[in-house]
């Protein structure tokens, strides 16, 4: 997902940003100044989806200065042409030059690249299990997201919450499990099945399982404590090891 974001946010850029690149001689008033050094930073190799924020507008012999979200376009009035960008990729800043006719104003501030990452769009309790319709695509900072959120609506649907989830926060791997299928304590349905015979017996559960894991269940016939794999809710298959082994073998 994430790969297929950056890649329609370059084809964007080039289909309906103004060409600002530095050396173009394109010119643009001040209040397009923000969004001609954005294009500018994506084209110098800074990421693919930028922002600047913190960002600084002076005149060099002036004491004018302004937050580039604020600028007096009557005062800057004239039409600017990107002379030049220097960037720190060590702390994500930036100094840019905008040359008018007669002056030149500096520009300087930080960087960021944006991600879509996927969030909880309502409050979700411990142990409900997320659908769809729960998660919405939020745009962050790619330096705020940790390397254990879950970036794939896939790896989300499905899963149980282990703990409460905030509205619009990131899911991490650690906050969801599969949910679970066989509880401590629950009366399972014991499976053995080949090609040539298929046994069925019941037993009760030593530990609680989601989808896949295998468990010791004890069989309420012999008493004898057996491993089984949970194939579905509420029951599981004994003999998994040779079910996975004809799955391999192609049988």
């Amino acid at each position: 997902m994430y790969k297929l974001f950056t890649t329609l946010t370059a084809i964007a850029c080039v289909f309906t940003t103004p060409a600002y690149g530095i050396g173009t001689g394109s010119s643009f008033p001040i209040y397009e100044a923000k969004q001609a050094i954005e294009f500018a930073l994506v084209e110098e190799g800074a990421g693919n989806n930028i922002k600047i924020e913190a960002v600084r507008l002076s005149v060099p012999g002036t004491s004018l200065q302004y937050n580039i979200n604020a600028i007096d376009s009557s005062v800057l009035k004239d039409s600017y042409t990107l002379k030049n960008i220097d960037i720190n990729h060590t702390n994500s800043s930036f100094l840019a030059n905008l040359s008018a006719e007669k002056y030149t104003v500096n520009v300087s501030g930080r960087f960021a690249e944006y991600i879509e990452v996927p969030v909880v769009d309502a409050p979700i309790r411990k142990g409900l299990v997320l659908r769809k319709e729960d998660l919405r695509f939020v745009e962050m900072p790619s330096r705020k997201v940790h390397r254990d959120v879950v970036m794939e609506l896939a790896d989300l649907v499905g899963k149980e919450a282990v703990r409460s989830l905030r509205v619009s926060k990131p899911v991490r791997a650690r906050d969801l499990r599969k949910p679970i299928m066989v509880d401590k304590g629950d009366v399972v349905t014991l499976l053995y099945s080949n090609r040539f015979i298929d046994l069925k017996t019941v037993g009760v559960a030593l530990q609680k399982a989601s989808l896949g894991e295998v468990i010791q269940v004890k069989n309420s016939k012999s008493g004898k404590i057996v491993q089984a794999m949970v194939n579905q809710r509420g029951e599981a298959l004994v003999n998994y090891a040779d079910r996975l082994g004809e799955q391999l073998a192609g049988n």
